[in-house]
């Protein structure tokens, strides 16, 4: 929405713009500037003062038509009543199904989590019944026999069983779904891709999660983005205030690329210039 701030900005621009213009005088060319200097400088502050007074006028119809629209909105929401109705169910409905799945993935991140450590105990528990049983994990021998292990592992009957580190498994499978999910460079994804532990699960000699069944990637859609600042039956000047923001930001920048803005600032300029070609 455009405020009455906005409009004295733009006023307060215009009149900079066109006090710019004044100091230059009727014709009248600094002494130190050469006519084509003296010629784009004045070319610069009209071209200041045209651009000031094209955006305050713009703003002027923009706040117009935005206090016509105030007026009218309650008869046009009671006319589009059942398309807010619609719209509420429909997102009523969107709101469960995202707490529903919410849900669901904490419960499954809690069962895989629990399923992991209990895997680790197991792994600890099997280690210590074969030292029990008079069957050290390492005898230094060299020799593999059908039984033995080394530290979170043990083997049995020529095979291996690792533990997993729970905490690595979670991050095995949210990596998993954010690379088919999400953006190619999102941020979470490369935040994950070396974190913790989770590339020794990718290459487990034990084969812990090669039947984990592969996502699908899903092409990301780009989510429209409304117009916020969109005036029934008026076109838009701004989208939001951070849009008018940054318009007014580079309209500012651009302008003072091609013009001085006060005569201190054209004798450094000109003396920048100087000192550049005599150099």
């Amino acid at each position: 929405m455009i405020t009455e701030d906005d409009i004295r900005r733009a006023e307060l621009e215009l009149a900079e713009a066109q006090d710019a213009l004044a100091e230059l005088g009727p014709g009248r060319r600094f002494a130190w500037l050469t006519g084509r200097e003296s010629g784009a400088v004045r070319a610069a502050r009209v071209g200041w003062v045209d651009q000031a007074a094209e955006r305050l006028e713009a703003l002027r119809a923009q706040y117009a038509a935005e206090r016509a629209d105030l007026a009218d909105r309650p008869a046009r929401e009671k006319a589009a009543g059942k398309v807010v109705a619609d719209a509420g169910k429909a997102l009523e409905a969107s709101r469960k199904r995202v707490t529903d799945a919410a849900a669901a993935a904490q419960a499954a991140m809690v069962e895989l989590l629990d399923a992991g450590a209990a895997h680790d105990e197991l792994v600890q528990h099997t280690a210590a019944e074969l030292v029990r049983c008079g069957l050290p994990l390492s005898d230094g021998s060299g020799v593999d026999h059908q039984t033995g292990g080394t530290r979170g592992a043990v083997r049995l009957r020529g095979a291996w069983w690792t533990g997993v580190e729970p905490s690595s498994l979670a991050v095995w499978v949210l990596h998993r779904v954010a690379v088919a999910r999400l953006p190619r460079l999102h941020g979470l994804t490369r935040h994950l891709q070396h974190f913790g532990r989770r590339l020794e699960l990718d290459a487990r000699p034990d084969g812990l999660l090669d039947k984990v069944p592969a996502l699908a990637a899903a092409r990301v859609r780009e989510l429209p983005r409304p117009e916020i600042g969109e005036v029934h039956g008026a076109p838009v000047v701004f989208a939001d205030d951070y849009e008018r923001g940054k318009a007014e930001r580079q309209a500012r920048e651009a302008v003072k690329v091609g013009r001085p803005v006060s005569l201190a600032e054209a004798e450094q300029e000109y003396q920048q210039n100087r000192r550049w070609r005599s150099g």
